[in-house]
Order: C-alpha cells, then sequence, then structure tokens
C-alpha cells in the first residue's frame, strides 16, 4: 500500500481522497470471521456510533502507529449507562487491562471482554480532550478535540454535550504517572497494524474518535487514520 509517512505537509489536490483509498482496505483481509462494520475513520475524525450484539467482537486497528482512539461504550437497553472507568478499575483489581479483564457500566454489568491486544497498552482516563480542555492548557479556542467527535458519534441517538459522561478508555495511549505524581505522557508506542479486540458481552453501542489532537504528544503529533471492525466470529464447534 502506497502512504505517506508524514501528514505535517500541505496536501496537494486530490492526495487526501487518494490516501483513503489506500488504506480503505487496509486489514480486511485479517479478520477472522463474518464482517459486519468494516469502516475507515479519518484522520481527526470518529466513527459513528452503532450496536454491537453480544458475542460479536469490536476490533480497533492502527492503521500508520502512533495513533490513539477514545472509545465510549453504551448499554443499548439503558443509554444512560454508559461505561465507567472506576467501576472497571475496582472490578479488575487494577488499572491495567490484559487479556480476559472487562469493560464494566456505571450500572455494575460487564459490557466487554478484552480478548485480543497486540500492542499492550490500554488508558482507563476516563475523559477526553475538549475545547475547554485545549484552550486551558494551549490557549487555542476551536481545535478539534474528541469530546466533539464523540457528540458527533452520538447523534443518531440524540444526545448532546451536556449527555456525554466520562466514561471514555483510549487505545495505544502511553499515559502514566512520575513518583511525584505528575501525569507523563509519551508518545504512543503503536505500530502499524497493531490492534486491540473486545467482545461484547451484552447489547451495546460502540461511539469513538481518533484524537485530533496534535499540539500534544499523545498522537506523536500527527494525528493519522484508524480502521474499526465489528465482526461475527467463526464458529470453533466441529460437527
Amino acid at each position: 500500500m502506497a502512504v505517506k509517512p508524514d501528514f505535517k505537509h500541505i496536501w496537494g489536490p486530490n492526495e487526501v481522497i487518494e490516501l483513503d483509498r489506500s488504506v480503505r482496505e487496509f486489514g480486511s483481509d485479517q479478520i477472522p470471521g463474518e464482517i459486519r462494520a468494516d469502516v475507515l475513520v479519518p484522520a481527526r475524525g470518529y466513527l459513528r456510533a452503532r450496536v454491537v450484539e453480544p458475542g460479536e467482537v469490536i476490533r480497533v486497528l492502527n492503521v500508520f502507529g502512533k495513533q490513539v482512539m477514545d472509545v465510549l461504550l453504551y448499554d443499548a437497553d439503558n443509554i444512560q449507562n454508559c461505561a465507567s472507568m472506576s467501576n472497571t478499575i475496582l472490578a479488575n483489581g487494577t488499572s491495567k487491562l490484559s487479556v480476559g479483564s472487562g469493560i464494566y457500566a456505571k450500572n455494575g454489568q460487564q459490557l466487554v471482554t478484552l480478548v485480543d491486544d497486540t500492542a499492550g497498552i490500554i488508558a482507563l482516563d476516563g475523559g477526553y480532550c475538549s475545547d475547554a480542555v485545549n484552550e486551558l492548557r494551549w490557549g487555542v479556542e476551536g481545535s478539534p478535540n474528541c469530546r466533539g467527535n464523540l457528540v458527533l458519534s452520538m447523534q443518531r441517538y440524540g444526545l448532546t454535550e451536556d449527555d456525554l459522561q466520562e466514561g471514555c478508555f483510549t487505545v495505544f495511549l502511553a499515559l502514566g504517572h512520575d513518583e511525584h505524581g505528575n501525569v507523563v505522557l509519551d508518545p504512543s508506542p503503536s505500530k502499524p497494524g497493531d490492534y486491540v479486540e473486545f467482545r461484547a458481552e451484552r447489547r451495546l453501542i460502540v461511539s469513538a474518535s481518533a484524537c485530533p489532537s496534535d499540539r500534544s504528544v499523545t498522537n506523536n503529533h500527527n494525528p493519522s487514520p484508524m480502521k474499526v471492525f465489528i465482526y461475527r466470529p467463526q464458529s470453533t464447534e466441529t460437527a
């Protein structure tokens, strides 16, 4: 696939369209099951929220590496019952997810199970970048942000900024703390082709934002596209 290694230059006519074409099929031939959704999320863009049925798998795939994605899950039968990172940490007994760990809702139900993770880095941060926070940090108003993306993602379900809750987890985000408790953000170590997979344990809605931050080191100052798949796994039963 033809790719541009650096997104910082000024794009020429049709170059972004050609980039989309070159990566649209990235990873599609590696899905071990029946694909229900195969979505190219553009750099700084969002996934239109959609229902995931029990047993289906969500795969978030890093196309160029060093990109993070905010994911917010909702109970499809009670949209106010979204994911809770405090419940998730308490239920798992750790802030570091590993295969077999669950993401839990505000009301305690398990929404998904982590079934695969090639990068081993998921931040249970809860929040997301926003216009207000970006202005506090960088002195710039009106910048693209995950909060705005997540609101757009959930438009079809009637959610507004005031309805959005801080229940996000961020795949591929290198977030930590030093010995003094200071927040430490590093460039994402994720590589092209890295992915995480979550199996739905109940009927849910998935919403996601390809983090548009270019002032923070979060995406190595270089936001890029992501892929999201929803698929039904191949049956392991034998006749």
